[in-house]
């Protein structure tokens, strides 16, 4: 089996609830938090990246990270494996037109 390599950290908030810290290239540290429910899972992500930015890292992206990525707090699975569950994104980052 593959080692697990990622440019994200992670905290554990509550049995349902994830603080998920991206390492991006940009230097800006985006926080992503995530809630799991029974029917999927509700994350606000200020991301804009997700190269890891001091080496090479095989979970570069954040719904590889959500579904492959081992948490020890969620019994050593990942908080989506499968891609079982629905997903629900909040993104404060607003474009313009003009």
């Amino acid at each position: 089996m593959e080692t697990l390599s990622t440019c994200s950290v992670y905290s554990t908030l509550n049995e349902t609830k994830f603080l998920i810290v991206e390492d991006d290239k940009l230097g800006e540290y985006p926080f992503i938090y995530v809630k799991v429910y029974v029917s999927g899972l509700v994350f606000i992500d200020t991301g804009c990246g997700g190269a890891f930015r001091d080496g090479p890292a095989n979970v570069t992206c954040l719904r590889v990270f959500l579904e492959t990525y081992p948490i020890v707090d969620n019994d050593n699975q990942a908080l989506n494996p499968g891609s079982e569950k629905n997903y629900v994104v909040i993104s404060p980052i607003v474009t313009s037109t003009t």
